[in-house]
């Protein structure tokens, strides 16, 4: 016998997004990059043009910007639509990477890497 639970008449049925490009949100901690923050923002905006992402939010700032900076990722990655999250490295998100991966994929550009649902995979 299989289960097959009702629904509500009246409950919208989700559809998936029409296929187009990686909608991303970047992220950029001036306390991590320091110096080389205008560095950093042009690596993930020249990433995107590359790769064909379509920026839907950037968070740029330090580490005081934001009262709980990881809610506030995931907030914004949630209303936007991202796919993923592009960062420069791990650092910019420490240990909010997990929880941030678990909402949207997180790609770092050094090194290369791709998060999701907190596991770490191999960049292609």
């Amino acid at each position: 016998m299989m289960f097959s639970p009702a629904l509500p008449a009246d409950m919208p049925i989700p559809t998936p997004r029409e296929a187009g490009p990686l909608r991303v949100v970047s992220f950029l901690r001036t306390d991590v990059s320091g110096a080389a923050t205008e560095l950093h923002y042009q690596v993930i905006h020249h990433a995107c043009v590359e790769r064909r992402f379509e920026i839907v939010g950037e968070m740029i700032g330090d580490a005081h910007t934001w009262r709980a900076p990881f809610a506030a990722l995931v907030t914004v990655c949630t209303t936007r639509g991202a796919d993923a999250v592009l960062t420069p490295s791990p650092d910019h998100l420490g240990p909010g990477l997990f929880t941030v991966s678990a909402v949207s994929a997180v790609l770092t550009l050094e090194p290369p890497e791709i998060w999701v649902r907190g596991k770490r995979v191999v960049w292609p």
